[in-house]
């Protein structure tokens, strides 16, 4: 956030929250790259007061990592049609399966730090702003039920699975297409059921 707000305020331009949230989750950890792409921002929202997140989305918006992130969303809410969808996608924009398989991982394992932080006692809304990097404001909500429907047992499991597809890809010759594609439509057979309740 602060390297944001300090390299645009060199072009006397403010940012909104939600573009900074935004920006956030998208640039990468280098930071001479994330100056140059702050710069082609700047450039591009010249004569403006504030960035708005539509500029942000329009010149750092990763197409690839976007469609990992429908991907990862539709696998765990049960979402079918968009599995396949953002699968196709993926592929087509140059993700490997392990790369997606990964991207999954990642995605189950922020869940269980939150989820694991709620049993404790945590509010929820607590939970998710302490997740770096921060969950993308326009995904919280989804990322909250998802919290809900999943318990730690299930995490745990859809966990092992993935990790299993992984090692298949790597040293089994099955082709990999049909090893994640597989294992995505297992995730969201799970994401289908629906948190039991405690007691």
């Amino acid at each position: 956030d602060r390297v944001i707000a300090e390299t645009l305020a060199t072009e006397k331009l403010g940012i909104s929250g939600e573009a900074s949230a935004y920006l956030v989750a998208n640039l990468g950890s280098d930071r001479a790259l994330t100056r140059s792409e702050l710069e082609k921002l700047a450039l591009y929202a010249r004569g403006k007061e504030r960035v708005e997140l539509d500029d942000a989305m329009a010149v750092v918006g990763d197409s690839a990592a976007l469609s990992l992130d429908d991907l990862c969303f539709a696998a765990l809410d049960g979402d079918m049609t968009g599995v396949d969808r953002a699968f196709a996608r993926s592929l087509q924009e140059g993700q490997t399966e392990v790369g997606i398989l990964r991207a999954i991982s990642r995605h189950l394992m922020r869940l269980q730090i939150t989820v694991a932080r709620v049993d404790r006692g945590e509010a929820p809304d607590r939970a998710v702003k302490a997740l770096r990097p921060p969950v993308f404001f326009k995904r919280e909500t989804q990322f909250k039920r998802q919290m809900q429907n999943w318990p730690a047992s299930r995490l745990d499991r859809a966990l092992d699975l993935v990790l299993q597809a992984e090692m298949s890809c790597k040293s089994t010759g099955i082709p990999t297409e049909a090893v994640c594609g597989r294992t995505l439509l297992q995730l969201a057979a799970l994401g289908r059921q629906r948190r039991r309740a405690r007691g």
